[in-house]
C-alpha cells in the first residue's frame, strides 16, 4: 500500500519532507510506510520496516499500545510517552501520538508520529529562536510582505483586508506607514474607487487558491512594483512586493534602443531590412523602399519568405535565411558567397523593378540581451555599375599589358638588330682589338635584350626571374666566344630569384661583363677549368658571386685604376645598385657583390 493511494500529492510530499517520524500502519499494526526521519531514528530501511509490525519497535510491548489501537472511532486521536528499541538495540524515550483515518478506499488506517523526549525541548527552543530569526528575516527583506484577511460581505463579495503584519521594506515601497491591524479603506480610503481590480484580484486568490502576480505602479513614490498574492489560510492571503522600477526603466531603454536602432536603419544610404526568429520583417529601410518599390507599411510583419518577392520575383529564402540555417541549394543561387565569423556574404542577380541587377549582400544575426539570435538583418547594395567599371578597368588593363608586352618585344627586336649590326661589323675590320671591342659591345646588348624578351614572355611585367635568365645568357656567352661547355665548365647556384627592372638591367650586364672576361683571360691556351656563378638571398638583400679558377689576375692590378672598360663598367653599374664589391684573387679570381634590389622610380 502506496501513502500516494490517493490524488493529492500534497499528502506525500509533507510525508516525505516532515522533520517528524511518521509510519503508517494497519489497525493490527503491520507498518505500511515510514518517512525518511522515521528511517533515521530507528535506524532501520523502509524495506527492513515494512517487514515489521510496529509492536517490534516498542519496548514495552503491546499493552502501551494499545491505546492507539482502541476503537474509539475514525477521527480518535492520542498520545503517550513510550519506549522505543532501535534497530542496534539501543533505546530511547518518545513521545507517540496516533490519528485514525480511512483512506479512499475506506480502508481504516493509523498515522503514528514520534517524537523523542528530548529532541521536543530542542524543538521548542528552536522554534523560538526560528520565530526571532524569521522575524528578524522578515522585517530586513528586500522584498515587501504584507500578511492580511480578507473581509467579504453577505454574498461572498470582497469589500476590504485587514493587515495582520507587514515588514519595514512593505512600508519603503509602498509608503503607507503603521497599518499593522487596521483595514485598507481606512489606510487609503479612495483605494476602492481608484482600483477595484484590486479587491478582485486578493478575493479570487482566496476563493480559488490560485496564485496571481500582477505590476503596481506607486505614482506618489514614482515607482513599480511587482505584486505576487498567495493564499495563506482561510479567508488570509499574503502579498509580495518586489521593486521593479530599475528593471522597467531598462525595459524602457530597451524599448527606445530599439527605436533608435530601427530610425539609423531606416538612413542607412544601402538597402536594409531585418527579421525576426519567426521569419517575419521588422525593419524595411527608405532605401530598400526605393530600389523596390515596396513601402515598408506593406512589409512589416511580413513572414513566410515575403521579403523576397520585391527583390527577386518570388518567395524563396534568400541570403539572410543563411544566417541560421545554411542551405547548399540556396547558396547555388549566389556566385560568390563566403562566411566568417557568424555572418555571411554574396554576389547574385535579381530582376530588381523588371531590370536585372548586379547585387551585393551581407547578412549576420541579431541578439537579444541574453546573447541568444532572435533574428537577422541584411544589407544589400547594387553593384551593377561598378562591376561594369570594374570590367572596363581589366579590360583596360589587359589592353595596357599587351602594349607593354608588345613594347617590350619591340625593344628586343631593336636590340637584336644592334647585335646584329655589331657582328656584322666584325667581318669589315682587321684589328683584333677593335673586333672584341665589337663583340663586348655585342654581347652587353644581348643581356639587355634578354630582359626585355623575359619581360615579353613573363605573365609579370615588372619583375624578371632570374634562374631562366641567367641560364640563357651564360649559353649565349659561351656561343659568342666559341667555348666548349666541357673545357669551361659553367657552375650555376642561382636562387629562385625575381628582381625588378631597375635592379635586372645593371646585375645582368655586371654578369655579361665579368664572365665574359673570364672566358677571354682566364684559361689562355685552351686551358680547362670551371666558372661558377651564384645568386642567392640573405635576409633583404641579395649575394652576386662570380669565380673562376683560372689564371688570376695580374699582379700588379688596382681596382682603382681601371683602364678596361668592362671592369670600369661592372663598378659603376655595382654603385648604381647600392652594391658593395670585394675581389679575391686567392685561387683564381673572386668577385663578389652585395646589393639590395632597388625601387621603382616613377617614370614620365
Amino acid at each position: 500500500m502506496s501513502i500516494n493511494s490517493g490524488s493529492d500529492r500534497v499528502y506525500k510530499s509533507i510525508f516525505e519532507s516532515s522533520l517528524e517520524a511518521i509510519l503508517l500502519t494497519t489497525t493490527n499494526g503491520t507498518i505500511l510506510a515510514a518517512n525518511p526521519k522515521a528511517q533515521q531514528i530507528l535506524g532501520y530501511s523502509e524495506e527492513e520496516l515494512l517487514k515489521l509490525s510496529i509492536y517490534a519497535i516498542v519496548d514495552t510491548g503491546e499493552t502501551k499500545l494499545n491505546f492507539i489501537f482502541e476503537k474509539t472511532g475514525i477521527t480518535n486521536k492520542s498520545s503517550r510517552e513510550i519506549t522505543i528499541i532501535q534497530k542496534n538495540g539501543e533505546k530511547f524515550n518518545a513521545l507517540i501520538s496516533s490519528n485514525n483515518f480511512r483512506d479512499e478506499d475506506s480502508n481504516e488506517l493509523i498515522s503514528v508520529v514520534i517524537k523523542e523526549i528530548k529532541e521536543i525541548k530542542k524543538l521548542e527552543l528552536a522554534l523560538e529562536d526560528s520565530e526571532k530569526q524569521f522575524h528578524k528575516l522578515f522585517e530586513n527583506m528586500i522584498d515587501g510582505y504584507a500578511y492580511c484577511k480578507m473581509l467579504f460581505d453577505e454574498k461572498g463579495r470582497p469589500i476590504d483586508w485587514t493587515y495582520l503584519e507587514v515588514n519595514r521594506a512593505f512600508e519603503q515601497l509602498t509608503g503607507l506607514k503603521n497599518v499593522k491591524g487596521r483595514r485598507v479603506t481606512e489606510v487609503i480610503p479612495q483605494l476602492k474607487k481608484l482600483k477595484p481590480d484590486l479587491f478582485e484580484t486578493y478575493g479570487r486568490v482566496i476563493l480559488t487558491g490560485i496564485t496571481e502576480s500582477f505590476e503596481l505602479y506607486i505614482n506618489p513614490l514614482k515607482i513599480w512594483l511587482h505584486v505576487s498574492v498567495y493564499k495563506s489560510g482561510a479567508d488570509q492571503f499574503v502579498s509580495v512586493f518586489e521593486n521593479i522600477t530599475h528593471h522597467k526603466d531598462a525595459e524602457k531603454e530597451l524599448i527606445e534602443s530599439k527605436n533608435r536602432l530601427f530610425d539609423i536603419i531606416d538612413f542607412l544610404p544601402d538597402p536594409t531590412f531585418a527579421i525576426n526568429s519567426r521569419g517575419e520583417v521588422i525593419a524595411w529601410n527608405r532605401t530598400i523602399e526605393a530600389i523596390t518599390g515596396f513601402k515598408a507599411e506593406d512589409m512589416l510583419g511580413k513572414g513566410n519568405y515575403e521579403y523576397a518577392l520585391p527583390i527577386y520575383g518570388i518567395r524563396r529564402p534568400i541570403l539572410i535565411d543563411l544566417v541560421t540555417d545554411p542551405n547548399k541549394v540556396i547558396e547555388k543561387q549566389y556566385s560568390k558567397i563566403k562566411r566568417w565569423e557568424d555572418g555571411i556574404y554574396g554576389q547574385t542577380n535579381a530582376p530588381l523593378k523588371g531590370i536585372n541587377r548586379i547585387l551585393w549582400g551581407k547578412a549576420v544575426p541579431l541578439y537579444d540581451d541574453k546573447g541568444i539570435i532572435n533574428g537577422a538583418i541584411e544589407v544589400i547594395r547594387d553593384i551593377t555599375e561598378s562591376k561594369k567599371a570594374e570590367k572596363e578597368v581589366i579590360d583596360s588593363l589587359h589592353e595596357k599589358e599587351l602594349l607593354i608586352k608588345e613594347i617590350h618585344h619591340r625593344v628586343k627586336n631593336n636590340m637584336q638588330i644592334v647585335s646584329s649590326l655589331l657582328n656584322l661589323q666584325t667581318n669589315y675590320v682587321d684589328e683584333k682589338e677593335t673586333v672584341d671591342v665589337l663583340k663586348e659591345s655585342q654581347n652587353r646588348v644581348r643581356s639587355m635584350a634578354m630582359i626585355h624578351e623575359e619581360l615579353y614572355r613573363s605573365g609579370d611585367l615588372t619583375h624578371i626571374n632570374f634562374v631562366n635568365y641567367v641560364q640563357n645568357l651564360i649559353q649565349k656567352l659561351l656561343y659568342a666566344y666559341n667555348i666548349d661547355a666541357t673545357i669551361i665548365k659553367p657552375i650555376l647556384e642561382i636562387e629562385n630569384i625575381n628582381l625588378n627592372m631597375e635592379t635586372a638591367v645593371p646585375c645582368g650586364i655586371i654578369i655579361s661583363e665579368l664572365v665574359s672576361n673570364s672566358l677571354k683571360y682566364a684559361f689562355p691556351n685552351g686551358m680547362a677549368g670551371e666558372i661558377y656563378i651564384s645568386l642567392k638571398s640573405k635576409e633583404d638583400k641579395f649575394e652576386l658571386v662570380i669565380r673562376d679558377d683560372g689564371i688570376g689576375l695580374p699582379e700588379n692590378f688596382d681596382f682603382n685604376k681601371l683602364d678596361s672598360l668592362g671592369l670600369l663598367l661592372v663598378k659603376n653599374l655595382t654603385d648604381q645598385i647600392d652594391g658593395d664589391l670585394t675581389i679575391n684573387v686567392t685561387t683564381g679570381t673572386e668577385f663578389i657583390i652585395n646589393f639590395e634590389e632597388l625601387e621603382y622610380k616613377t617614370r614620365i
